[in-house]
């Protein structure tokens, strides 16, 4: 059983609740638990800012495949896709392309 109050100072000195949970050997979801039945306000788990998903949608809307647009701002495709998703972008359909010689 973690310490609540322990808990909600550490969230609230700025460390993740995954960090916190490092800290006092519980998992983050537990945390994230406690901390909410203590009322503690939550930061939003995504680290990306309205100017990084404004840059994935256009990216990917300037033709970039997902795999690219996630290399290029450092997260997951799948990360691209639930931007996009939520962002109202149509998804490109995939497929069998040819190979390009080489």
């Amino acid at each position: 059983m973690i310490d609540a109050a322990e808990a909600a100072a550490l969230y609230r000195s700025g460390i993740s609740s995954e960090g916190v949970g490092l800290l006092l050997g519980a998992h983050g979801s537990t945390v994230r638990h406690h901390l909410m039945a203590a009322g503690v306000e939550m930061r939003p788990r995504s680290w990306l800012s309205a100017a990084v998903m404004d840059r994935i949608v256009e990216l990917y809307s300037s033709g970039l495949h997902a795999p690219a647009v996630a290399a290029e701002v450092g997260c997951h495709r799948y990360t691209v896709y639930r931007v996009l998703r939520r962002r109202g972008v149509p998804r490109r359909i995939g497929g069998w392309r040819p190979r390009t010689p080489k």
